[in-house]
């Protein structure tokens, strides 16, 4: 048996595969959008047979269920705080000026650095 992780394109969230030793083609649906994905389980030479968006690592079969079930949470646990940021910063109006005290970002996030230029520009 193989197994390993795998990305949705659609909804960016990770999931475990598992398939026969002789099983080529890598045919799921994702659970969470409903989009479905296929791809070659080994890829030729010169990196064709996989859209170049599609995440699919295979692990060694000693490997525990169980460790790579944590490994997905701590990658989808990345996905959905990135998810997090990005719904936050659409929520601000392009060309609308927000005061640095309403924006709800912590400090260590987002550091801006400023530099003083003086007349001459230097």
């Amino acid at each position: 048996m193989r197994q390993g992780i795998w990305q949705c394109p659609g909804c960016r969230q990770f999931w475990y595969w598992r398939i026969r030793d002789e099983t080529a083609l890598f045919d799921r649906r994702c659970p969470k959008c409903q989009r479905r994905s296929r791809t070659l389980v080994d890829r030729r030479a010169g990196s064709r047979g996989r859209p170049r968006e599609f995440v699919f690592m295979e692990r060694p079969a000693y490997e525990p269920r169980l460790a790579i079930r944590q490994e997905l949470q701590e990658r989808n646990a990345i996905v959905n705080r990135r998810r997090e940021h990005e719904e936050a910063f659409r929520q601000l109006k392009i060309g609308t000026f927000v005061k640095a005290s309403e924006l709800d970002c912590s400090e260590h996030e987002h550091q801006v650095r400023t530099r003083r230029i003086d007349e001459d520009g230097n």
